[in-house]
C-alpha cells in the first residue's frame, strides 16, 4: 500500500481534467519547469452556445 500511495503524486506527464457545468481545465505535468518556473501546461476552455462546443479561453 505505501508503494501505491508514493505514486499518488503529479508526475510528468500526467494529465489532469477538472469540469464544472460549462468550463473545462486541462492540465500535463512538464518534465522540466519551463524558465519561468512554470510546471504545468495549463488549458481552459468554455462552451460556446452558438457553436455548442468547447472552445479555448484566451487564444
Amino acid at each position: 500500500m505505501e508503494q501505491t500511495q508514493d505514486r499518488n503524486v503529479a508526475v510528468y506527464g500526467m494529465i489532469t481534467l477538472r469540469a464544472l457545468g460549462d468550463h473545462v481545465v486541462m492540465a500535463q505535468k512538464l518534465e522540466q519547469p519551463r524558465k519561468s518556473g512554470t510546471k504545468w501546461d495549463i488549458h481552459e476552455l468554455a462552451y460556446n452556445s452558438n457553436t455548442e462546443q468547447f472552445e479555448l479561453v484566451g487564444h
